[in-house]
């Protein structure tokens, strides 16, 4: 089951951190008009996945899993770059193409971990060794796997998140004609990735403890500082329950994920 290779959800991290938050929105852009941020972003990506794997790495792992996943996503950002988005707007699969992107990425992780898992165990090198150490000595009562997938949770619920719904709740999909929304769409622009980060990280611990009941009184807090405008805009309202409810499926949709079945 992949829930218990480790190997996937060490890649998996790696690719998070190295395709979300070493990547600046400024790299994401000019990936579209220039070579070099894309190179850049290239190495930058493979360097964080290199360093989340270290603990277990050995000769054929850099060779059958590293290379393949590192390469698989160059290409795979190399042809979204040559997509003219403009013109294929109308496609469902171009209009969502961060979507298609990060499903093709991780389906690549996925495989490429399970074809090496099936035939090779995983091991820890010295340097793993010297860290599960360090682990056990600060004394943690989790197992160092489950940490692991704690990891991944925290991960994707950051910044992964707020881009995801960024994209699947545009706001021009809502109101495309309403200019007074637009014009005070910065008035809750920054705010509200912070705010969801939040959101997300209370959520995941209360499921965490069980306690889902609690998870109401966060929305119920939410939305009162939006009540106002949700009672005078609905077409605010829809975009705003559309992004609480999307918050609200990949807080606890990530930690589904990691618990077994």
């Amino acid at each position: 089951m992949m829930i218990d290779n480790n190997l996937f959800w060490l890649l998996i991290c790696g690719h998070f951190i190295g395709d979300f938050y070493f990547q600046t929105l400024k790299m994401a852009m000019d990936k579209k008009e220039e070579k070099r941020p894309l190179y850049l972003h290239a190495l930058i990506y493979a360097l964080t996945v290199f360093l989340t794997i270290s603990p277990v790495l050995n000769l054929k792992l850099f060779i059958v899993v590293f290379l393949p996943v590192v390469i698989s996503h160059f290409l795979i950002d190399f042809i979204k770059t040559r997509v003219n988005i403009e013109i294929n707007k109308e496609n469902f699969i171009f209009r969502n193409i961060f979507i298609v992107d990060q499903i093709l990425h991780s389906a690549m992780i996925v495989i490429f971990a399970s074809i090496y898992v099936n035939s090779n165990a995983i091991d820890l090198n010295q340097f793993g060794k010297m860290l599960l150490l360090f682990y056990n000595n600060l004394g943690m009562s989790i197992d160092p796997s489950v940490f692991l997938r704690f990891i991944f949770v925290f991960l994707i619920i950051g910044k992964p998140a707020n881009i995801l719904i960024k994209e699947i709740n545009n706001k021009e999909n809502i109101w495309p004609n309403n200019t007074n929304s637009e014009e005070k769409a910065p008035e809750y622009k920054n705010a509200g990735k912070l705010i969801g980060i939040l959101e997300r990280i209370l959520i995941v611990i209360l499921v965490l403890l069980n306690q889902y009941a609690a998870v109401g009184l966060i929305f119920a807090a939410k939305s009162l500082t939006r009540y106002n405008k949700i009672i005078k805009e609905p077409s605010f309202a829809e975009y705003y329950l559309v992004g609480t409810l999307l918050s609200l499926l990949i807080a606890i949709g990530a930690v589904l994920i990691i618990q077994p079945v």
